[in-house]
């Protein structure tokens, strides 16, 4: 190969799939991308957006130096300034916050997950002192696995090693969200295996689906319960595993009486003889397994669906079987909640976050965001006068637009850190262009099957600077130098995510 062609591989991260990618590097420059075949996460598969890549990256709108707003909030006058200067502004604002109103007074804000900078966005977080730090795990994951956590343990993934008897898609839309993963299903479908596909859409998977059951938006859970009313009525549930591997089977077998065919009829449009030929068919043919998406996380009743499903998943005795829902083991990187990561003994405990009035959904770890929004406009349990956004466009993907939009506007101060020019960022007093992931060099975890992989730092995009580098910039002009993963500035420090 010529010197000025080459071939990189690195981690496409537009999800949290962490799929394998070539690079095709000319003249130091990305023209062109593929899925990686060595990829145990992608298998040299590339989604829509891995494909897009190089738009994203080389896009004309991107943002390549730091603002500084000039007008009114909102009016769209910035000036250009130097990352000292902005930096400084920064570390200067919210350290006045900090000594005039308490450090709660500054909230830190994501969108997604974004692997191991979660780590460094509570790390920044806790060391500052605010326990004011909130993502979209309230509708993203969150529910779902301390669902299961509080169930049994864990979070469960289905044993695609060894293709489902029965594999049951509950609110998941792989095939256009995360490829690879639609790929694994398509092994069920294509060895002839039961696949029941729930979902109010028309989805790719619903249409290969033996059974698609088209329930009315949000009454997940009301099916769940007549799904497990009507397993225990019948006698369809592994007795030997309920026997011993269970507690409580009395006391859910009574609560369930209520919960009939009938009443979910009437509470999610599925006729009941539809529901208990779909229980039938779950019960029976085994080993099943159950691969739930986001869309059973966007509704209040979100945390309980979550234990639905694992419930369903003890009836059955599918945890731990071949075929099954299995539990498997990280590999021994530190995961990205970790307390040495985070910092968290590092946060004042006498310091109360605005979930003060929330006790819904136990062991809750972040802000939720009706309550930020609550406390920017109306000082409850204190006021919020300040916010740092990384990534996040919560206009736009937080619930009541406009009191989101009034709250956002209220602050004294407000940075955003992002690569666009989103509606937030618009609001804000210092906005900071963030580097890609083409841009970076760090570690991530696959989300779906235990890979561990690297993203490399392939090219650069103006003054863009990674969201790591950010913050050891800012941690050093608030003094805190002493040690810690912190002090990376351009990336994952992997020997600190060691276990």
């Amino acid at each position: 190969m010529s010197m000025d062609k080459e071939m990189i591989k690195t981690t496409c991260l537009r999800c949290l799939a962490g799929c394998g990618m070539q690079v095709h590097v000319k003249d130091g420059r990305p023209v062109s991308v593929a899925g990686d075949p060595d990829s145990v996460s992608g298998q040299g598969i590339l989604c829509v957006r891995g494909k897009a890549t190089l738009d994203y990256v080389f896009n004309e709108k991107r943002l390549t130096v730091p603002l500084i707003r000039e007008g009114e909030r909102g009016s769209g006058r910035w000036r250009e300034a130097t990352w000292d200067e902005a930096l400084d502004l920064i570390a200067a604002s919210f350290s006045r916050l900090r000594d005039d109103h308490g450090a709660e007074s500054v909230a830190f804000i994501e969108g997604g997950s974004k692997g191991y900078l979660d780590a460094w966005l509570s790390r920044f977080a806790n060391k500052f002192g605010s326990p004011n730090v909130t993502k979209a795990a309230q509708h993203c994951f969150l529910p779902t696995f301390l669902g299961s956590k509080l169930t049994y343990g864990a979070l469960t993934r289905p044993d695609f090693e060894h293709p489902p008897e029965c594999l049951v898609v509950w609110g998941a839309n792989k095939h256009e969200t995360a490829l690879p993963e639609g790929t694994r299903k398509d092994m069920t479908i294509s060895e002839g295996k039961t696949l029941v596909v729930i979902d109010p859409a028309p989805t790719a998977i619903a249409r290969k689906a033996t059974e698609w059951v088209r329930l009315r938006p949000g009454s997940d859970l009301a099916l769940a319960l007549a799904l497990i009313n009507v397993i225990i009525e019948e006698g369809l549930y592994d007795a030997t595993f309920v026997r011993w591997h269970c507690v409580g089977f009395g006391a859910l077998k009574d609560h369930v009486k209520q919960y009939t065919p009938s009443w979910a009829e009437g509470e999610t449009g599925v006729p009941a003889e539809d529901i208990v030929r779909v229980a039938r068919t779950y019960a029976a043919t085994r080993p099943g397994a159950i691969f739930s998406g986001n869309g059973i996380e966007h509704y209040h009743t979100n945390f309980q669906m979550g234990r639905a499903l694992a419930i369903l998943r003890s009836l059955t005795g599918s945890l731990g079987a071949h075929g099954g829902d299995i539990f498997w083991q990280r590999p021994p990187l530190r995961h990205n909640g970790d307390p040495e990561l985070t910092a968290h003994g590092e946060l004042p405990d006498d310091v109360p976050d605005v979930n003060y009035r929330d006790d819904l959904i136990p062991l809750m770890p972040f802000a939720l965001h009706q309550n930020l929004t609550s406390a920017m406009l109306e000082g409850v349990p204190y006021t919020v006068r300040g916010a740092y956004v990384m990534g996040c466009n919560p206009l736009l993907t937080w619930p009541e637009s406009e009191t989101v939009r009034k709250a956002f506007s209220s602050l004294d101060f407000l940075v955003v850190a992002d690569l666009f020019m989103t509606p937030t960022a618009a609001l804000a007093d210092v906005v900071l262009p963030v580097a890609s992931y083409l841009e970076i060099d760090s570690v991530h975890v696959g989300e779906f099957v235990p890979e561990v992989r690297a993203t490399r730092s392939i090219t650069s995009v103006g003054q863009a600077r990674s969201d790591y580098g950010i913050f050891a910039e800012l941690a050093s002009r608030m003094g805190w130098n002493g040690g810690g993963p912190m002090r990376t500035r351009r990336s994952t420090s992997c020997s600190s995510l060691l276990a």
